[in-house]
């Protein structure tokens, strides 16, 4: 008797943790994620928050609270998910400019994962940075989607980095191209009433024999497959070559 209740007792519902005031638990997003448990929610209430925001392995939902949309000063990651793990982000902003990433990364999810509204913005390419030798010349992507199984993006605003410019000092290195609005590798993904834009291409200053980098694609994907519906999809700018000024 005993073992036939518990097959017939009902699943236990999710816990709702609740991040920022009033009546939060927790003062940050990540502190959230970090203490929930496979399919809760994490409900946030309006306002700016660090980042970045990682969630690994886990499937969540988080939603901003009221409508409103909730801003990450920094960039959000959403990675490793089994089959039936599903991640939910809804009304959630993430601006990456500042952290050599995406704005949003979505990575090796087996399980679905819905993208609902918010604003991605990745960061621009650098020439150098922080440092010589290293560089990236590259803008980074606004969405960028590897290795998944099926990912959804709804309502969603994504803005690639621009690309690094090029000085007289730095004439060993070239000039960045911007990075996609949405980059897509090896998996299947819905693009609906969404806006994808490219950063603009690197420019040089005070050298003559260098061309501008590419403007970035607004969406740009490789071994993936993309239904893009209701969407404007805007390549950035090129660069100037020779002597911007």
């Amino acid at each position: 008797a005993l073992a036939a209740f518990a097959l017939c007792a009902p699943a236990q519902a999710p816990d709702v943790r609740v991040v920022g005031s009033p009546g939060g638990s927790y003062a940050t997003i990540q502190q959230a994620v970090d203490a929930a448990l496979d399919g809760d929610i994490v409900l946030v209430r309006a306002g700016t928050y660090p980042g970045p925001v990682v969630v690994d392995g886990k499937g969540l939902t988080i939603v901003a609270d009221r409508q409103n949309v909730v801003a990450v000063a920094g960039p959000v990651v959403l990675q490793n998910t089994a089959a039936g793990q599903t991640i939910v982000l809804e009304r959630i902003a993430a601006n990456a400019v500042g952290d050599f990433t995406h704005g949003l990364t979505v990575r090796k999810c087996q399980g679905p994962v819905r993208i609902v509204g918010g604003e991605f913005r990745g960061d621009h390419g650098y020439n150098p940075y922080p440092e010589p030798p290293d560089s990236h010349p590259d803008g980074w992507a606004g969405v960028y989607v590897s290795n998944c199984d099926n990912v959804s993006l709804s309502g969603v605003k994504a803005y690639g980095g621009g690309g690094g410019d090029v000085w007289d000092w730095w004439q060993e290195y070239p000039t960045g191209a911007g990075g996609a609005g949405v980059f897509v590798r090896s998996t299947r993904v819905s693009l609906t009433g969404s806006e994808a834009r490219g950063g603009y291409g690197g420019s040089c200053y005070d050298v003559a024999n260098l061309d501008g980098g590419p403007g970035g694609d607004g969406l740009y994907t490789t071994g993936g497959t993309v239904y893009a519906s209701g969407t404007r999809l805007a390549g950035g700018r090129g660069g100037h070559g020779g002597d911007a000024g």
